[in-house]
């Protein structure tokens, strides 16, 4: 039996273009990708958000091969737990898928990573989820044909600030009362003060508010340093990350370390600076602290960055 084949499809993308302007970036946004992280709890697939694209250096093409980054990004994202050498390798894919059109590829994710946490006194846990988001690129050299690639990840942590301010005129106005009601009493034995103590006569709270930093790292390409340490690094250097499932034992907990760690925005941005600062695998970080107060309906904030750092040093 005779068979007939199908005639050609036309790909216009091959076509050039009047319009010789070459493009800085050109791709997909928000695709959607199954990727894998490793924790110390378990190997996740996780769904994530990618940007991915190439700049086109050719002014005559009329387009790039989109398809090509789509699919390369599906097949190489899902092999592997996501680490420096896998996004190298895949940013190296998509500048090779090209033919020439390009001299630069970038790839950014964005997803949630679960991160199982204990309360702080009881043996309840529960699950919190920190907002990732990798930025990469890589760029050839074109007279040397070698490769510079960037890798930055940001991650989101929220914790709880009590006002030093607000702590210390609380603690002003507890004595004051204290002493104006009992002035007239010379002597006064530890049960009784107890008693007043634990009663709402003198009773004055300081302010706290949730709050959240956005912390942005380079990392040395061969570091081992993972997304969960990132994590654990920050929320260490806070002392009062937020809490999943709590008893009143493990409140209580978090009101004294909040007691003991009263911080404003400038306070909180220094204590995750020099906890990132004494990290030797860390090459660079930025980062951003905002208070969402419960006194002020505007916020505080904080800035810095390793540079700023190594700039007051020298």
């Amino acid at each position: 039996m005779k068979t007939t084949s199908r005639p050609a499809i036309p790909d216009v993308a091959k076509h050039t273009t009047d319009l010789r302007i070459p493009l800085d970036e050109v791709g997909m946004n928000e695709v959607f990708v199954p990727i894998k992280v490793q924790t110390s709890q378990q190997l996740w697939e996780i769904g994530a958000r990618a940007r991915i694209s190439i700049d086109l250096i050719k002014p005559e093409a009329r387009g790039i091969h989109m398809s090509r980054l789509y699919l390369l990004s599906h097949k190489l994202l899902s092999k592997a737990p996501i680490s420096h050498q896998l996004i190298s390798e895949i940013l190296t894919s998509f500048i090779q898928s090209q033919d020439g059109l390009c001299e630069k590829a970038y790839l950014n994710l964005k997803f949630e990573l679960p991160l199982l946490r204990k309360a702080l006194i009881s043996d309840f846990s529960g699950w919190k989820s920190y907002p990732i988001t990798i930025c990469s690129s890589a760029q050839v050299c074109p007279k040397t044909g070698q490769e510079d690639i960037v890798i930055t990840t940001t991650c989101e942590v929220d914790y709880s600030s009590t006002c030093p301010c607000s702590a210390a005129l609380s603690r002003r106005h507890i004595r004051d009362k204290f002493l104006q009601k009992y002035k007239d009493q010379s002597s006064m034995n530890p049960d009784q003060v107890a008693e007043i103590l634990d009663s709402e006569e003198l009773y004055a709270t300081p302010h706290g508010q949730r709050s959240r930093a956005f912390v942005t790292l380079n990392i040395h390409q061969n570091s081992s340093l993972s997304l969960e340490d990132f994590i654990n690094t920050i929320e260490n250097a806070l002392t009062t990350p937020t809490q999943t499932a709590v008893k009143r034992v493990d409140e209580q907990q978090f009101a004294v370390l909040s007691g003991q760690n009263v911080m404003f925005a400038e306070d909180a941005a220094r204590k995750i600076a020099s906890a990132l600062n004494q990290e030797k695998d860390v090459c660079d970080f930025h980062l951003s602290v905002h208070h969402y107060e419960s006194l002020h309906s505007h916020d505080a904030f904080a800035k810095t960055s390793k540079s700023a750092i190594q700039s007051a040093q020298t």
